[in-house]
């Protein structure tokens, strides 16, 4: 049986694997194709797709960019 994707370890996945480890604006990471995707798929506000990818970095270490 195939595991249902989750919004939660779709931003995950694009904060891991997605230019990784760069503390980026949220506004710079509106313009990733993997971030409109996921606001496709899941339904999500592509800045708030964005907001999350950088929350998580930010949480995982990535300095925070102001």
């Amino acid at each position: 049986m195939i595991a249902q994707p989750s919004y939660k370890s779709a931003v995950e996945w694009i904060a891991l694997n997605d230019n990784p480890g760069a503390a980026e604006l949220p506004e710079t990471l509106e313009g990733y194709l993997t971030v409109a995707l996921v606001a496709d798929l899941f339904g999500v506000d592509l800045k708030r797709v964005a907001e999350d990818v950088a929350n998580f970095r930010e949480r995982q270490g990535a300095p925070k960019n102001e």
